[in-house]
């Protein structure tokens, strides 16, 4: 690993222990969507295994994005984020088996409209939310895992 490399790496580590809930869901869309960007290049490139890697790390923040959701509540927010991740999980496999770039394509696109939309969510909003129903929002999640965003779903919900 280069001095870069690990640089990166423990400036990513650190901004995630240290983000709140908004930005943590953020970063997922950003590693999501640096992830078929890079699956697309090595489509380009012919690499089979480099795509597949790729897609598949897409396909697992996707999922941990779809099990975060709190479907209790019932917003509609909830079940149309399901919607769109189910179908950009559809493009990247079909991407993916068919070595075809256009279905990537789409998954990366829907990933960056809803990250748009991820973006005009302030932090506050989601701590105001969470001392209206009495819901506790960690600042830290203390595996350090950039994956363990639950808590944030349930703010969600009550943002539809």
């Amino acid at each position: 690993m280069t001095n870069y490399s690990k640089a990166r790496d423990e400036y990513l580590e650190s901004e995630v222990l240290t983000a709140g809930p908004v930005r943590r869901v953020q970063l997922l869309y950003e590693g999501a969507i640096e992830s078929i960007s890079q699956a697309r290049a090595a489509l380009t490139a012919k690499d089979i295994p480099a795509r597949t890697k790729k897609v598949n790390k897409a396909l697992d923040i996707l999922r941990e994005l779809s099990i975060s959701l709190n479907h209790e509540g019932g917003a509609p927010v909830s079940r149309e984020l399901v919607e769109l991740y189910d179908y950009a999980q559809r493009c990247l496999i079909d991407g993916n088996a068919n070595q075809a770039d256009e279905p990537l394509a789409n998954a990366e696109q829907v990933l960056k409209t809803v990250l748009e939309a991820w973006s005009s969510i302030p932090e506050v909003a989601t701590s105001s939310i969470a001392s209206r129903s009495n819901q506790h929002v960690p600042a830290d999640y203390g595996s350090g895992d950039s994956f363990a965003v639950r808590s944030v779903g349930s703010g969600l919900d009550q943002l539809g």
